[in-house]
């Protein structure tokens, strides 16, 4: 059975991605696939519990362990084993020829390591004969300012400049190398995030040519998980910081998720949207710049420029 699963990367349109999956399952199923949930989350965050398994090691966030009911070691191993007889049952029931879709962008995390990545793939490949993957990419730029967004959503307590001092703007052309090496490079589809790059100019459209199917009628892509606003980011980063004692335990997580949703929602409205200095970005785009053209030549020999959002000043 061959398996096409997309890992993101996240803060890529994944939860829009993985709303169109979850809601046109006939569509679907009438070209060959088939996706499946196996908890009342949304993005398939088993595949990277099992990953994390078979390495033998608990995801380090804490607050992350327990909205994936994996609190402890022994929880883990069995949500794990739990799942995986789930899937394996799945499986049993599908037509031969059925391609099953994978949606978890936790597995794309820019920074992975090769231990990690390999133990994906060849948990994977226990279980189907090929493996593709598909993998969107976002202007570094932008995905790093929609990545503080989401560090904040998630309890994070450093400030902008904090989060640019000790987080490297991710190297896509490394990135794509280390899954080539593992996978091969025909089955790894690198997709850009960019209106000018997108099939018709929208999400939906081109992951359903990543698949080679039609996409349904009236599926435009609804933005999903929008990044926090100016008013909402600095809200929450005090909100964080006067929580951060108790959120690693469930009811402590519980507080403080509903605290962050009530100041995102009520300061999102009016407020300017979250953004960085332009020196910032400048630094970000001269950071990329040799990596990204890198990874135009191997993958986009036909563009001038990965990211028309991030040429290089003149």
């Amino acid at each position: 059975m061959r398996a096409v699963a997309h890992i993101g990367m996240p803060k890529t349109g994944s939860s829009t991605i993985q709303g169109f999956l979850a809601e046109h399952g006939a569509h679907l199923r009438a070209h060959g696939l088939h996706y499946a949930n196996y908890s009342p989350r949304q993005d398939q965050a088993e595949f990277l519990l099992a990953t994390h398994q078979r390495l033998g090691r608990p995801i380090r966030n804490p607050a992350m362990r327990h909205a994936l009911g994996a609190g402890t070691p022994e929880k883990q191993a069995a949500r794990v084993a739990e799942f995986e007889r789930a899937l394996d049952a799945d499986l049993a029931r599908l037509a031969p020829g059925t391609r099953y879709l994978v949606s978890c962008e936790m597995i794309g995390w820019p920074y992975r390591r090769e231990g990690f990545m390999r133990t994906f793939h060849e948990w994977m490949t226990q279980r189907f004969d090929e493996v593709d993957y598909v993998i969107y990419l976002r202007p570094q730029d932008s995905w790093m300012l929609s990545e503080y967004s989401q560090l904040l959503r998630n309890g994070g307590t450093k400030s902008m400049e904090e989060f640019l001092r000790t987080v490297t703007p991710p190297d896509y052309h490394a990135l794509i190398r280390r899954w080539e090496g593992i996978a091969g490079t025909d089955r790894v589809d690198v997709r850009l995030l960019d209106p000018a790059r997108l099939k018709a100019g929208d999400l939906v459209a081109d992951f359903c040519d990543a698949l080679a199917i039609p996409a349904p009628e009236g599926t435009g892509a609804a933005r999903r998980n929008e990044k926090l606003s100016a008013v909402a980011a600095a809200r929450t980063l005090r909100i964080n910081r006067a929580l951060r004692r108790v959120q690693g335990s469930r009811a402590g997580h519980a507080v403080a998720e509903g605290l962050r949703r009530l100041s995102a929602s009520a300061a999102a409205r009016s407020a300017p949207p979250l953004s960085f200095r332009p020196e910032q970005s400048a630094r970000i785009r001269e950071v990329t710049a040799r990596s990204n053209d890198r990874l135009r030549a191997a993958r986009f020999p036909e563009l001038d420029c990965l990211f028309p959002t991030m040429r290089p000043a003149p």
